[in-house]
C-alpha cells in the first residue's frame, strides 16, 4: 500500500465551542496517515479553564459526506482532561478500506457541561437575548430561550444529494437541485423541497421530523431539523454584537462576504462571525420559517445582490413552490439538549 493512501484537510467549523464563559477550547488539530499502515493519527490540544473532566467527539468527512467512522482508539469520549497533544488513532482500514480522498476533514468537539457536542458541521448558538438600535432599521429585540443547533455553513449540494439519496429509496420524492459542485450551496429547491429534506435527514439520522408534511405546520419541540424562524437567524447572524449592520460589524467589503458578483462559492471561505457562522449574509438567500402573507421569508442576501441585502435586519420573500431560484438555499438548524 502506498504511504499516501490519503490527504487530511482540517474542518473549518465545529471545532472550537462557542460563547460560554470557561468552554472547552479546542485548537491545533493535526492529522496524517501513519507510512505503510491504514492508521490515521490524529492530534489536538484541550484547554478548559474550569479544569473540568470532558466529552470528546469526532467526526470525519470526506467534503461534506460524513465517513462511517467508529474505530478510533485513545483520547475520546468522557473522562478527558486539558492537555496539549491528546492523541486518537483511527482504523481506516476497518471502516474506509481502500479509498482514496483528498478531502477528509476532521472534526473535534468538547463539552465539560454534560451537553451534547455540536455535531459535525454545526455550532451551538447559545441562548440570550439581543437587544439593539440597527442603524437602518431602529430598535430591535432578539430572544433565543433555548440554545440550538445551527449549520456552520448553508446546505450543500453533496449534502442535499446524499440526504436526497436515502430520502427517494424511502418513500420521499425530493428534486435533485443544483449547485455550482458538491461543496458549493444548493440552490433551485423551494422551501417545501427543504422541509422534506429537514424531514428526511431527521428520520435517516433515527431523530423525529419536525414539519407536518399535509399541513406544514411544525413541531418546535421535536428532535429532528428544521429552518430557523426569523428571530433565530437574526439572532445567530448578529452573533452577539449589537448595533451593527452585518454579522462582522461595520462596514462592508468583498472580503467579508459574496455579494454583487458572479455566482456562489464554495461554502466556508469567508470568516465566520462570533458564533462560527460563516457565510450567513452572502452567497444564497437563506429560506426560514416565517410566513410573509402568502410567501416565507428569506434571510441574508445572495452571490448577486447589492450589499444592503446582506444586512442582519433586512428580510426577503418568497413564494413557498415554485421551481426555486438560483440565489436561494438553506441552513438547518435543531434543538440542542
Amino acid at each position: 500500500m502506498k504511504t499516501k493512501w490519503m490527504a487530511v484537510l482540517w474542518l473549518m467549523c465545529g471545532m472550537v465551542s462557542w460563547g460560554f464563559a470557561a468552554e472547552p477550547v479546542v485548537s491545533n488539530v493535526m492529522a496524517s496517515q501513519i507510512p505503510d499502515t491504514k492508521l490515521v493519527d490524529i492530534y489536538y490540544d484541550l484547554v478548559d479553564a474550569d479544569g473540568d473532566a470532558m466529552t470528546v467527539s469526532i467526526l470525519i468527512h470526506d467534503r461534506d459526506v460524513q465517513v462511517p467512522a467508529s474505530s478510533f482508539t485513545g483520547a475520546l469520549g468522557e473522562n478527558i482532561y486539558s492537555g496539549t497533544g491528546k492523541h486518537i488513532v483511527w482504523d481506516a482500514g476497518a471502516d474506509w478500506n481502500g479509498l482514496f480522498s483528498e478531502n477528509i476533514r476532521v472534526g473535534i468537539a468538547a463539552s465539560d457541561d454534560g451537553t451534547e457536542p455540536p455535531p459535525s458541521g454545526m455550532v451551538r448558538i447559545p441562548h440570550g437575548t439581543n437587544t439593539g438600535t440597527d442603524p437602518d432599521f431602529g430598535g430591535y429585540h432578539l430572544v433565543l430561550p433555548n440554545d440550538i443547533f445551527m449549520g456552520c455553513t448553508e446546505v450543500t449540494l453533496a449534502q442535499w444529494g446524499e440526504v436526497r439519496g436515502w430520502a427517494n429509496a424511502n418513500g420521499y420524492n425530493l428534486l435533485a437541485g443544483s449547485g455550482g459542485g458538491m461543496g458549493y450551496p444548493v440552490h433551485t429547491v423551494n422551501w417545501y423541497d427543504c422541509a422534506i429534506w429537514c424531514n428526511a435527514k431527521s428520520e435517516m439520522e433515527g431523530r423525529t421530523p419536525c414539519y407536518n408534511l399535509n399541513d406544514w405546520s411544525c413541531n418546535f419541540n421535536a428532535d429532528g431539523y428544521r429552518l430557523p424562524t426569523d428571530e433565530e437567524w437574526e439572532y445567530a447572524a448578529r452573533g452577539g454584537l449589537q448595533d451593527k449592520r452585518y454579522p462582522w460589524g461595520d462596514p462592508i467589503s468583498s472580503s467579508d462576504a459574496r455579494y454583487a458578483s458572479g455566482s456562489s462559492v464554495v461554502v466556508g471561505g469567508y470568516p465566520s462571525n462570533d458564533f462560527g457562522l460563516r457565510d450567513v449574509s452572502g452567497n444564497v438567500w437563506e429560506w426560514c420559517w416565517n410566513s410573509v402573507d402568502s410567501s416565507r421569508s428569506l434571510r441574508g442576501g445572495s452571490w448577486n445582490d447589492a450589499a444592503d441585502t446582506l444586512r442582519c435586519g433586512h428580510r426577503g420573500s418568497r413564494i413557498p413552490g415554485g421551481s426555486g431560484n438560483y440565489g436561494v438555499g438553506f441552513r438547518i438548524v435543531r434543538k440542542a439538549p
